[in-house]
């Protein structure tokens, strides 16, 4: 499930974002965010509802995360095949393709542009985990491998991306 917000034209040099929500957030987070971009920078908007959290979590109110939670790998994947989608129903421009998140969202944009190193052409990840400390494993309800810590480290994977990254 994803928000879509597009511009009230597309033409050769419209491009699109991936907007990740933030742990327990969901797809319309960055909603007034979104609708600015499609029609400042002429580009299609995306937000992915990924599973264990938001409306998928709580269908009523959007917010909270499912315990035990994955922590970021099925959230990239969902988000990536959710830019795939979106890349077969809007004609827009590949090298204009960008990923954008905060906090969680920061950490699956990071690992979205790791994983697809040559997708995107600008990543931005705000406040963005970069890997999952003892803590934030805690927080997730269950006990990682060290693979499962391994693939979830944007640090580690960081030679991977191919595009200018911006961190805020």
């Amino acid at each position: 499930t994803a928000f879509v917000v597009a511009p009230e034209e597309t033409g050769p040099d419209t491009g699109l974002i991936h907007f990740a929500h933030g742990w327990g957030g969901n797809r319309f987070q960055y909603r007034e965010m979104m609708h600015d971009f499609a029609a400042r920078y002429d580009l299609v908007c995306v937000g992915t509802e990924y599973r264990q959290s938001g409306y998928d979590f709580d269908p009523e109110r959007g917010l909270g995360a499912y315990r035990p939670y994955d922590a970021s790998h099925y959230q990239v994947v969902d988000c990536l095949l959710t830019v795939r989608e979106a890349l077969a129903r809007f004609p827009v421009n590949p090298t204009r393709l960008f990923a954008f998140g905060g906090s969680q969202g920061g950490h699956i944009a990071l690992l979205m542009a790791e994983l697809s190193p040559r997708t995107f052409g600008l990543t931005i990840a705000g406040s963005a985990l970069t890997y999952i400390d003892p803590a934030r494993m805690e927080w997730t309800g269950r006990l990682m491998s060290p693979d499962e810590l391994a693939i979830r480290d944007a640090v580690r994977m960081a030679p991977r991306i191919d595009c200018p990254v911006v961190l805020m």
